[in-house]
């Protein structure tokens, strides 16, 4: 071929490719490589297309013979970085994006595109400096200021990072990501509205973002606006039917509004697509709970402390303990030493503290179990233990043969929904505190009352169902107004304490809580009731263990503990009582029925020891 055909066959590629006729294009530079192998632009511009097909082998090795045919071109290593970015080769990318700045040292492309890759690698000021030096060559590079926006979120810099989205926006107001991360940091921040409005914004400009409606529904379901948060999700299915995390809220929502085989498929439809994906194993985990499934449960529930990226904001607290011997995955007990370690609420502990002292009966030599301070006195009383140790601070901490989360005893014990432990009490509280609060008290019929849980808002998933199993102290007024009872707050937590000021004096349920150290307190003033009235709290589990009449409030959604469809409980039998929301959000029907039921002729009958 000679040169003008050459450059002729050439420049119709190009032309081709200008015009998107990719099969054309490639063509025409084949004839040219097929003329002469080393024609570095040929070779670039065939690498292109193979980028743009996603065939990253293809387009790499193109790239790098077009580097090797004329390494000057600053161009040509910048997209071989992009081929290495894709790939995640981050090291080998950000190699070549400083090649080419070197050789282009005013090349805003490559400095943005470096900065990029510093910043997945970890490198957050290194990333910062790359693009702040960019925005002094080309202050109005929106992309540099939205990516140096996304750094400095990273770093922690959050007014910093919106002041960079948005001067991004003021350069580019039709910046689709830019609206998006703008929402998604406002969200974090709690400023809902303006979050949603930015998602609003971005999806009308990129109505094809799966992402968008997934944030979106996010945000909306935080907000208990469920129908409109279902859509979304829906509609980020349609575009994406593989989308795991979209299942997975979608999964979420169903059991938030009791649809149970839907959220079960839900959460199986992310594990077929992901088997790894642990937010779906421990949410699918809840709803075999829910359904009475224990055996296919445990198993599942087990992925609650494993350490996933994918857990997010999702995540409860699981602090796993740092300890120099094995967990215990069910081997035999026989003449070894065991460390019990508590996870999650004060709830969690009291309900499963019925199991410590099954674990001589399968042999353990040394029984050992971790407590928080506030709970230790309490729990010593249970038999089968041979130390004690403070899990916020364990001092001198022997070695032992295995440790346990307390929440994986069910799994290692085989417990069923029939074969679960339930003799009550399996707690009681120290004589000598059950005297003093007896002294303490009013005579008459006396009954406890916990409204609240306690907000947690650095945990925004436990936070959502701590809103949803609370209400104010004002929506037990019908209750409060009957007379000839004394009413007894065993509410802690100095938000739901502060509403006992907003009752009327004689309706004020008396409150000893300022007096109470710990678990061992509380137990003791339930010892010298009648009843107890609980919202879904750690108050109602100890009711339950000390074998005391408790009626529990349970929200719409539902704990899994309580099961479904049922008043009473197996895990506190002949003693708890279910009181179910059945409209979420609406406690006032609730209410009604515990003071028709405690106005009962005989609801009192049985007198206390």
């Amino acid at each position: 071929m000679s040169a003008d055909n050459l450059a002729q066959c050439f420049q119709d590629g190009l032309m081709a490719h200008q015009r998107m006729a990719l099969a054309e294009a490639e063509r025409a530079y084949r004839e040219v490589l097929a003329a002469n192998p080393s024609h570095a632009a040929a070779l670039r511009l065939l690498g292109l297309i193979y980028l743009e097909r996603g065939d990253f082998e293809a387009a790499e090795s193109l790239l790098r013979d077009s580097v090797k045919a004329d390494p000057d071109v600053a161009e040509t290593h910048c997209d071989l970085g992009v081929v290495l970015e894709r790939s995640e080769h981050f090291a080998e990318a950000e190699a070549c994006y400083r090649q080419a700045v070197a050789r282009k040292p005013d090349f805003a492309l490559a400095y943005n595109n470096l900065g990029i890759v510093l910043h997945k690698a970890h490198k957050l000021a290194e990333a910062q400096a790359c693009l702040r030096h960019l925005l002094t060559l080309e202050p109005g590079y929106a992309q540099a200021h939205f990516n140096l926006g996304n750094v400095l979120w990273g770093d922690g810099r959050v007014a910093d990072a919106e002041a960079c989205y948005r001067h991004a926006l003021s350069l580019e107001p039709h910046y689709a990501e830019a609206h998006s991360n703008l929402g998604l940091l406002l969200a974090e921040t709690g400023r809902q509205r303006e979050a949603e409005a930015c998602y609003r914004e971005a999806l009308a400009l990129r109505p094809d973002d799966a992402d968008g409606y997934c944030n979106l529904g996010a945000l909306l379901y935080t907000a208990q606006r469920l129908a409109e948060a279902e859509v979304c999700f829906r509609d980020a299915l349609n575009l994406r039917s593989d989308f795991v995390s979209a299942y997975n809220k979608l999964g979420c929502l169903l059991n938030d509004t009791q649809r149970l085989t839907e959220a079960e498929a839900c959460f199986r439809r992310v594990l077929e697509i992901n088997p790894a994906y642990l937010p779906a194993r421990h949410n699918l985990s809840l709803i075999l709970l829910k359904l009475g499934r224990y055996e296919e449960a445990w198993p599942l529930h087990e992925s609650r402390h494993l350490d996933s990226p994918e857990w997010g904001a999702e995540r409860m607290s699981r602090r796993r303990p740092d300890l120099p011997f094995p967990q215990w995955q069910g081997e035999t007990l026989a003449g070894k030493s065991l460390l019990i370690w508590p996870e999650q609420g004060f709830g969690d502990y009291i309900q499963f503290a019925r199991f410590l002292p099954l674990l001589k009966s399968r042999g353990v030599s040394m029984l050992t179990v971790a407590s928080p301070p506030s709970l230790r006195t309490l729990l010593e009383r249970i038999d089968g233990v041979d130390a004690w140790t403070d899990s916020d601070n364990p001092v001198d901490l022997p070695r032992h043969d295995y440790w346990c989360f307390v929440m994986s005893l069910p799994l290692h014990l085989g417990v069923t929904l029939t074969n679960i432990p339930a003799r009550l009490p399996y707690l009681s509280a120290p004589p000598e505190r059950v005297l003093y609060w007896r002294q303490r008290l009013p005579e008459g019929i006396r009954c406890g009352l916990v409204w609240s849980g306690e907000p947690r808002p650095d945990q925004p998933a436990v936070n959502a169902i701590d809103r949803r199993r609370s209400l104010h102290l004002r929506a037990f007024l019908p209750l409060l107004g009957l007379a000839g009872m004394t009413f007894v707050s065993l509410q802690k937590g100095r938000v739901a304490e502060a509403q006992l000021d907003e009752i009327l004096p004689h309706l004020r349920p008396l409150n000893p809580m300022p007096e109470v150290r710990d678990f061992a307190d509380t137990a003791a003033i339930i010892e010298n009731l009648d009843l107890v009235i609980a919202v879904d709290t750690s108050v109602a589990h100890l009711a339950g263990a000390l074998n005391k009449p408790v009626w529990i409030l349970s929200r719409f959604d539902g704990c899994w503990r309580w099961l479904l469809d049922r008043d009473d409980s197996p895990w506190y039998p002949e003693v708890a009582r279910l009181y179910r929301q059945q409209q979420a959000g609406d406690w006032g029907p609730v209410v009604e029925r515990i003071v028709q039921d405690i106005s009962r002729p005989g609801t009192f009958s049985s007198s206390r020891e």
